[in-house]
């Protein structure tokens, strides 16, 4: 291969895209690509099987376009697939060869063109559509991965041309200043009652090291304090690790975006590059950095805990924290439950949050007392309790607890 080229793989079904696959091929090797096709490799000895071909080949590639129809084509043999079945999505037992092309391409972080057929498109031979190839593509939507429709050899061709191929690698150069994408500061002080809890979570988080992914789930009622535990757990830690990072990950839509917006923190250089760019340039950082840490906050629905599992299966050399409303987490996960402040810790945390904002009196700590009692130790309603009670009470003579514990209850329903 010449230097400069850019080495592009065409994973497809030849049943379905011999034609359009020929077509391609032609079209960019035109524009001077070294393009590749499974059928251009050949069996090799028994050590060496076509998929591992295919696996090395991938690796060292610069992209991989994907057409993907209704069918899967053929599967390799189960000894051969075996070495990589780590690779498999959640809930995915085997794949085809089209399949392993598709998910060697993200393991290692390569450009992806994902083409879709629609249902007018017509295959080279015909066939029934394969439930498994539904589940895939079911499996690509779920992640939020791009995909381009076509009914034609045409569409699909303007489609494809229209792409920049390019040699060069995408990648986020070293930030000058640690990265931190954290939603709000350390409460400081003002954090009481989760010493004990903090201690395990990071002896639990300690005990994988930073040479694999190591993930935890800290899960327990909406309004519990799981957001703020994993912030404060970030910033108490602050010092021990190259990057605190922050992602929503309520939807797989979700979380794909706003993985893509962290390269404002980790890859400024590309924010104006395709966001499937921005998403390679984000994960190799994570890949090239060891010692991160990523919360994945709001996990709460099973779709958006199966988009979380397939990315952990591409990242190592960091720390998770998830968290989440579910309590029912696959071997992936270590759970570890947060329950709501205790009486006296709750106590406490209205009055040094509402302390010099309010006027004093004798019954303050039993009136404090009361409203926590009302909001069940629920983190963020005894929050918006104090800042009631530190809004309203310098206009009046003394605190008002009817008013306090109205305002609060309000906000406790709000959270539950």
């Amino acid at each position: 291969m010449a230097d400069g080229k850019a080495r592009v793989f065409i994973s497809a079904v030849t049943g379905e895209f011999e034609s359009a696959r020929n077509g391609l091929g032609a079209d960019l090797r035109a524009r001077d690509c070294d393009l590749t096709i499974q059928s251009d490799f050949k069996q090799g000895p028994d050590s060496v099987t076509l998929l591992k071909s295919l696996y090395d080949y991938v690796r060292d590639c610069h992209g991989v376009i994907c057409l993907i129809g209704k069918r899967t084509g053929a599967y390799p043999p189960a000894a051969a697939a075996e070495r990589f079945k780590d690779m498999l999505p959640s809930g995915m037992t085997r794949a085809s060869y089209t399949q392993w092309e598709y998910l060697f391409a993200r393991h290692f972080n390569r450009r992806l063109y994902v083409y879709v057929a629609n249902d007018d498109w017509t295959p080279d031979k015909a066939a029934d559509p394969d439930k498994r190839q539904e589940a895939f593509v079911q499996y690509l939507k779920d992640q939020g991965v791009h995909r381009t429709p076509f009914s034609t050899i045409d569409q699909l061709a303007r489609a494809v041309l229209k792409e920049e191929f390019s040699a060069k690698p995408i990648v986020a150069t070293q930030p000058t200043t640690k990265p931190i994408v954290l939603p709000y500061p350390s409460l400081g002080p003002l954090f009481k009652g989760r010493e004990g809890f903090m201690r395990q979570l990071h002896d639990s988080l300690a005990r994988g090291g930073n040479t694999a992914i190591t993930s935890k789930a800290l899960y327990g009622l909406g309004g519990i304090g799981k957001t703020r535990a994993a912030v404060e757990y970030a910033w108490a830690h602050e010092i021990d690790c190259t990057a605190l990072l922050f992602v929503v990950a309520e939807t797989p839509e979700a979380l794909r975006a706003n993985l893509v917006a962290l390269t404002s923190a980790l890859a400024p250089q590309l924010q104006e590059a395709p966001d499937d760019d921005r998403l390679v340039a984000v994960l190799n950082w994570l890949r090239s950095n060891p010692g991160w840490l990523l919360i994945l906050d709001n996990v709460d629905s099973k779709e958006a805990l199966a988009a979380v599992e397939g990315l952990l299966k591409t990242l190592h050399g960091g720390q998770v924290l998830i968290t989440s409303r579910l309590s029912d987490f696959s071997g992936n996960f270590a759970p570890l439950p947060l329950n709501v402040l205790s009486p006296d810790n709750a106590t406490a945390f209205l009055l040094a949050r509402t302390e010099g904002r309010r006027r004093s009196s004798a019954d303050d700590e039993a009136k404090a007392r009361e409203i926590a009692k009302e909001l069940d130790g629920l983190a963020l309603a005894l929050e918006q309790a104090a800042a009631y009670i530190a809004k309203r009470t310098p206009h009046v003579r003394r605190l008002s607890r009817a008013v306090a514990v109205g305002q609060s209850r309000q906000g406790a329903r709000l959270v539950r």
